[in-house]
Parts: C-alpha cells; structure tokens; sequence
C-alpha cells in the first residue's frame, strides 16, 4: 500500500486542524467575535503595538494558542466586549478562554477579562501583572511567572496544578481562593519586597480564608481587618513561613 509522504500528511493535517476553528489568527489587534472560537497558528510578536490588545477576544470567545508564543502589546489578550449603548471606545470586561501557549511581554498585563478560563498557558514578562481578571478565574495547568507586580488577581480565583513563582510582589491576590496541587512561592522579586515600611509581598492574598490541597507556599497575607487569633503576623497561617502562636 502506498503512503503518502511525510510533507504532504503533516499539510492535511494542519489543514485539517486549521479548520476545526472559526477565526484563525494573523495579525496584531486582531478582534475575535463573540462565540467564535480562534487558533493561533504561528508565533505572532505584537512588540510594536502600544495602544491596544495584541488580540480581543469578544464575548464567550475562545482562543487556541496552539503551542505558540504571542508578544507584545499594550495587553496580551483583552477579553473585552463593546458596551451596549456606549461610544465606540467603550468596553466592558467580558467571558473568554485561553489555553495551549505562551503570553509574554506586553506594556501592562498579559490577559485581562471578566470571567477567564486559562488552560496550559505560560504567562510571563509582563510589567504589570501576568492575570488581571475581574469576577472570576479557573486556572489550570499553567504556569505564571516574572510579572512585575502579580501573578494573577480576581474577585474568585480557582487554582490547578500551576505554577505560581517569581513574580514582583504578589503571587495570587483574590476574595476568595480555592489552590489545587500546585506551588506558589517567591514572589518577592521586587526590590521593595526587602523595605519594612512598604505593603508587604506574599505568594496568597485572600480576604477571606483560603483553601488549600496539596499546595505549597512560604507566605500568605488576610487581606481584611478581621484579626487572626491564632496568627502573629497578619497571615492565615497556611504556609510555610506564617507564623503561628504555639498552643
């Protein structure tokens, strides 16, 4: 039996993956539409453009980074919705999902939206913060790391099997968190991490406590007025370097 050659299969293949999507992604400041569902075919470096979102992602849309690096922009993926009786430069945070990639190197945050869902995705090297959800976050699988100032922030924030490492001055901020067989440490890059009159860095940040499985972290903060009666320094007392009043 003939074969066809190895060229040949992997083009059918690609085409075929290609047109498993609505949207394929080309260009910088590109604009997905609402539901549609978009690949990312090739690395795309946005580096150039300052003022706007490498790519939006309009209501309930979906991108597949398909393993590729995108770069660049004044945000890295914008989740974001033109408001119903508003101006045209009006938009409000809406529902979207990233997976399968790498977001890098924007002006200010990696991905921001209102209800996110990020799937095997590295986020990293942005100067603000990698995540900036606003309601809602279920992380999975990823890995954010090397933001300037956090590595995600939201109102709820669910957390798998991540890595959350080596951001400037906050690992996860949130209402409530939910953390999952994943690590959380050392995000203390910045130089004010070290100054004691400065707000402090910590790897988790809730306002209300925490729940954690099969997690590690070094430092977590009660980001509420309410005193912990069994913790000396502020924190839940949930990772390894909170203290806590002996019995």
């Amino acid at each position: 039996m003939k074969t066809l050659p190895a060229a040949f299969t992997l083009a059918i293949l690609l085409a075929t993956s290609a047109s498993a999507f609505d949207v394929i992604v080309t260009t910088c400041g590109q604009v997905v539409p609402k539901r549609a569902s978009a690949a990312l075919t090739a690395a795309l470096d946005c580096r150039g453009l300052t003022n706007g979102p490498a790519i939006r992602l309009e209501k309930g849309a979906s991108l597949d980074l398909g393993r590729n690096h995108l770069s660049g922009g004044q945000v890295g993926i914008a989740c974001l919705t033109a408001c119903e009786l508003s101006g045209p430069d009006c938009f409000v945070p809406t529902k979207c999902s990233v997976r399968n990639g790498t977001v890098e190197n924007s002006q200010t945050s990696g991905i921001v939206g209102g209800d996110l869902t990020i799937e095997d995705v590295t986020v990293t090297n942005h100067r603000f913060r990698g995540i900036d959800g606003g309601r809602r976050i279920k992380l999975t699988g990823s890995t954010l790391t090397n933001n300037g100032n956090a590595g995600v922030v939201a109102d709820i924030l669910k957390v798998t099997d991540s890595t959350i490492s080596g951001n400037g001055q906050i690992g996860l901020g949130a209402i409530v968190a939910t953390v999952k067989a994943s690590t959380v440490v050392d995000n203390d890059a910045n130089t004010s991490c070290t100054d004691p009159a400065a707000p402090p860095c910590y790897d988790i940040g809730t306002e209300r406590h925490p729940r954690l499985r099969d997690t590690t972290c070094k430092r977590s903060v009660a980001l509420t007025d309410q005193t912990r009666p069994n913790c000396t320094d502020g924190s839940w007392c949930v990772c390894s370097g909170d203290q806590q009043i002996a019995p």
